[in-house]
């Protein structure tokens, strides 16, 4: 068994680092399943067989060569970086040439090497370089890979000019509006053909290999391409628009987009042609000019379109490219120190910077819209360069110039973090100890592997390895997820003389463009910055704090957010609800008394409220207790979901983190009441203008009242009901099932006797109640840190089998409730779980009972505790 650590982040490691270098070749990329497993293990082995305890994997993407340099290989970038930072000792490639495949890359890496004394290991042992002798070896390797590479080159591209000019199509898949063998067998396999059938089919179909014939589907959409460049004088993203508006696809089944229709247009392929770029050729040099641009040949394979239409659509998109304004170089030339950084509201892809050159104003652009268009890509609104970029800076300079308030906030969150560490102890040790028996398994089967003497017993083999790899792989992600919620910093606090030393390194010294850049880079490498759009006038900036602990602690694993302007992800119970009940009852003290036993509100969630009060004008200090908001029933649609001209937060924001009660449910109007669905399913709510979408935190305890018919007499056994049947059924139907079906208690409620009335007897305190409902959030919070939920309401339908287990009395129990009600729907069973889960928590019950149950079936539309037998003094607690 081995005992080498692998971990994720090398400051987690309180011992010196083995760096272990992964990198495929492009032949080898096809073999990954054998070349990178055996790289790893082997480079295992030997940190196992040499004593060294902890490594670390760098493993580079598929077909990244080795004559790039580390700003274009992010896993040697990183390797350097750590060097550079002396968290590493040693490295280990499986040759040299993993690392350069050229002598200016080489040079490079020693450098660094050299100066920061790293030993370099291959798997035949050390490779010595600090002395002449060693560097000149090196040289000669590095030399020779270099000199292999570009013998190699010489011989590919004397191969593909031969093929363009005897007017033969290159290596790689066919172009859009053609097809070939290739393609054709790949397709039939995936429609279940077996290798065999679909390979004579596509022989029968395209008798030659390694030719393109014409696709009829594919050739008709080029020739709507360019009739509609051509004819109707469209640009790429009016085609694109139009194209998907006529149901047309991509050959991957995606939409089309302005880059992509802008491929088919400048493809010589589409009228006839091959290419090859003879200037490059002549200057031995890799050509680096698109198609379009090289010379052209004759093709072997048909044209969809004429090459003198082709020509001619070359010749408008120069011409129209002519006129645009460029801003490159040009005194109106910009830098978007956020491009990359910033995150859109809407999909959260990346915003970059954008200026048409000869306007004022730039802004920073979502890339989804970018690419694709506001209609088939993102709608999300576009924001003014000078303001994202003051409003951030202004909060990076403030936190730059605080080393005080970091110092509280890092004790802060390593006080949570020992706090909560005991519960994640179990978890960690369970998923390491099946870590480890699945790399003992994967070891069995990997002798196996070896010694199978026949194709179709290794097949068998090899897929239950890809099984146990797949398994593995799932361990170390959740078990690295359990550390970085487990790491914790060193006892001894961070000085405060420390943190503003590291803030001071931080700093970038000038408030240019560039130098602003240079800050957001800095940030976002060691501390993870993200700075994300919530609507155009509000921003969220948030840091990791890991980068902020001394060398040899381990990270906090937590976020600071510096303008916490979201609902942030604090996520609460989501409704619940009084159903139909006589009038004069009490329903608004009731609803009242409900935040007086919710748990307290946080620091996070009160800054929260009270900035939304604060937007209208409505608050003068911290707002520490839980809003109440009850509006009357006449309330329009925009009052209640926010909205207007002049878009502002509605009621249901207002009672953000706290209760809203709605009384007279069913007198509301129609619009209002249904559009209540997304708030109450996702917590907060969208408002879509046409100048944008705005999304506010809606995230409340939904209270609501209705009476069973008009006059709230029916079924009351007081007094006679004088409503029409049509007009009860018309004033019940104002509650859909959509709906109700969101709330997840639904009783009725019977008026009180004279007697009951005016006896007086003491109730359960307030306070006392509160105690337990902030016991009962407490077990849930711990029950489910684990997936970063706080309590049952949050809970997917996954986590909740996870965590909602039932014996065999319990199912037996749970599917006599749901025969009682064939109507109910997964969605309602799941809400009943959830409500039984959290009458176990109130009780103080490890498990769910099946009194839990039918208590829980209780407060559902069509029930009432009576007729399940639930015992009452339980309901009112």
């Amino acid at each position: 068994m081995t005992k080498v650590r692998i971990v994720e982040d090398v400051r987690s490691s309180e011992l010196p680092v083995t760096a272990i270098y992964v990198r495929v070749t492009a032949e080898e990329s096809v073999k990954t399943d054998l070349s990178l497993p055996n790289q790893r293990s082997r480079a295992i082995e030997l940190c196992d067989a040499r004593g060294w305890p902890v490594a670390k994997l760098y493993q580079e993407p598929k077909h990244v060569g080795g004559d790039l340099g580390p700003e274009k290989r992010p896993a040697l970038a990183e390797l350097l970086h750590d060097v550079e930072e002396g968290r590493v000792v040693r490295v280990i490639v499986r040759h040299t040439d993993r690392l350069w495949r050229s002598t200016d890359i080489q040079s490079a890496i020693l450098r660094v090497f050299h100066a920061h004394s790293i030993e370099l290991w291959d798997h035949g042992g050390q490779r010595e370089f600090k002395t002449a002798g060693g560097r000149f070896a090196l040289n000669v390797l590095g030399a020779a890979s270099q000199l292999e590479k570009e013998m190699v080159g010489e011989r590919v591209r004397e191969m593909k000019r031969g093929k363009a000019k005897a007017g033969k199509v290159g290596g790689g898949p066919a172009a859009f509006g053609f097809t070939s063998q290739l393609r054709e067998k790949r397709e039939l396999v995936a429609r279940g053909l077996s290798e065999d059938d679909a390979y004579r089919a596509a022989c029968e179909k395209y008798p030659l290999a390694k030719t393109w014939y014409v696709d009829d589907a594919e050739s008709k959409t080029v020739v709507i391409i360019f009739d509609l460049y051509l004819e109707k004088r469209m640009g790429a993203r009016r085609i694109s628009e139009e194209l998907n508006r006529q149901g047309l696809r991509r050959r991957s089944g995606r939409k089309w987009c302005p880059v992509k229709v802008g491929k088919v247009i400048n493809s010589p392929a589409v009228a006839g042609f091959t290419s090859y770029d003879e200037q490059a050729y002549q200057a031995s040099l890799p050509s680096k000019s698109a198609p379009f641009r090289q010379t052209l040949f004759a093709g072997t394979h048909p044209a969809i379109i004429p090459a003198e239409r082709w020509h001619e659509a070359q010749r408008l998109k120069t011409e129209v490219n002519a006129k645009r304004v460029r801003t490159k170089g040009s005194p109106t030339s910009r830098t978007y120190p956020l491009s990359g950084v910033l995150r859109c509201a809407q999909c959260g892809s990346p915003m970059t910077g954008k200026s048409s050159g000869h306007r004022e104003n730039a802004y920073y652009v979502c890339n989804r819209r970018r690419y694709y268009g506001p209609r088939d890509g993102c709608d999300g609104p576009t924001i003014l360069q000078n303001w994202a970029e003051s409003t951030t800076f202004k909060y990076l300079d403030e936190f730059l110039r605080s080393p005080s308030v970091m110092a509280e906030i890092l004790e802060r969150a390593r006080r949570r973090v020992r706090k909560d560490s005991p519960d994640l102890r179990a978890s960690v040790e369970r998923v390491r100890a099946e870590l480890v028996d699945v790399e003992g398994r994967q070891r069995k089967w990997l002798e196996k592997f070896e010694q199978a003497k026949d194709d179709a017993s290794a097949e068998i083999v090899w897929g239950r390895l890809r099984e146990l790899k797949a398994k593995q792989t799932s361990l170390a992600e959740d078990l690295a997820a359990l550390e970085r919620s487990l790491a914790t910093i060193s006892n001894e606090p961070i000085s405060e003389k420390t943190i503003a030393r590291h803030l001071a390194s931080l700093a970038s010294g000038g408030t240019s463009a560039i130098k602003r850049r240079t800050l957001v880079e800095s940030l976002e490498r060691r501390h993870a910055l993200r700075v994300t759009l919530i609507d155009p006038r509000r921003l969220a900036l948030s840091l990791r704090l890991d980068g902020f602990a001394e060398r040899g602690d381990k990270p906090i694993g937590d976020r600071l957010v510096v303008i916490g302007t979201g609902s942030g992800g604090h996520k609460r119970l989501k409704s619940s609800s009084a159903r139909p009940v006589s009038p004069d009852l009490g329903k608004t003290m009731l609803a009242r008394r409900i935040p007086t036993v919710l748990p307290p509100m946080t620091r996070d969630e009160a800054l929260e409220t009270t900035k939304i009060y604060s937007a209208l004008g409505l608050a003068d200090r911290l707002i520490e207790e839980r809003p109440f908001r009850a509006p009357h029933h006449t309330i329009s649609s925009a009052a209640l979901l926010g909205g207007g001209s002049n878009p502002r937060p509605g009621e249901i924001s207002l009672a953000h983190n706290g209760v809203l009660f709605l009384d007279e449910v069913p007198e509301l109007s129609r619009l209002a009441i249904e559009a209540m669905r997304q708030p109450l399913e996702e917590r907060n709510v969208t408002i879509n203008r046409v100048n944008g979408t705005l999304r506010l935190p809606a995230s409340f305890l939904l209270v609501a009242a209705a009476n069973p018919c008009p006059c709230g007499w029916l079924g009351s056994g007081v007094r006679e009901c004088t409503c029409s049947q049509g007009a009860i059924e018309r004033y019940q139907s104002r509650l859909s099932g959509p709906l109700l079906d969101r709330i997840d208690l639904q009783v009725y409620v019977q008026p009180v006797p004279l007697a009951d009335l005016r006896r007086y007897e003491p109730a359960e305190a307030s306070s006392v109640m509160r105690a337990r409902v902030v016991a009962a959030r407490e077990r849930q919070r711990k029950r489910l840190a684990m997936w970063g939920l706080g309590c049952n309401a949050e809970m997917t339908t996954s986590i909740l089998r996870a965590t909602c287990k039932l014996d065999d009395i319990g199912e037996r129990t749970l599917a006599e409730l749901v025969a009682r009600r064939p109507s109910i729907s997964a969605r309602g069973v799941d809400r009943m779980l959830k409500v039984a889960r959290t009458i176990a928590d109130l009780l103080g019950q490890a498990d769910i009972d099946a009194e839990c149950l039918t208590e829980a079936s209780a407060y559902n539309a069509g029930h009432s505790a009576d007729e399940l037998h639930v015992p009452l003094d339980r309901i009112a607690n």
